[in-house]
């Protein structure tokens, strides 16, 4: 096998894995909102649950190959701790806008097409924004 050929299959090993476990962490979130929906005595609509769950999952694993890239550019070079911490800091932040930025419009053109209805992100601009 060359070293071309392992470098893919551990890519698609690596894809495979993320990708069963972001289904595996979407299926025990709806699984927990479910029960503590039952828990509460709460109606809630399961197919809406399903979409966020799912959208959030689907928006992170189209983002882990850009984090895979960005992880191999920062190994190619020594950095101190010093320096690490306000890189890991700016790309925390750029990686909640970009999941929740997609997310969001991944849940507004699905509320359109299926539902015929317009999905409203912020209930509380603040309590909605820490949550995601």
């Amino acid at each position: 096998m060359t070293t071309f050929d392992k470098n893919n299959r551990d890519l698609l090993l690596l894809f495979i894995g993320l990708t069963a476990g972001i289904a595996g962490i979407t299926w025990v979130n709806v699984m927990t909102i479910f029960t503590e929906a039952e828990i509460q005595n709460k109606s809630i609509n399961e197919a809406h649950i399903w979409l966020f769950e799912i959208s959030s999952g689907v928006v992170t694993l189209f983002i882990m190959p850009f984090l895979y890239w960005l992880n191999k550019q920062l190994a190619q070079k020594q950095y101190s701790i010093k320096q690490l911490i306000p890189i890991h800091f700016v790309g925390s932040i750029l990686y909640s806008l970009i999941h929740v930025s997609f997310m969001v419009g991944i849940r507004k053109l699905v509320y359109i097409l299926v539902y015929d209805s317009t999905y409203n992100f912020y209930g509380d601009v603040l309590r909605d924004s820490l949550y995601e």
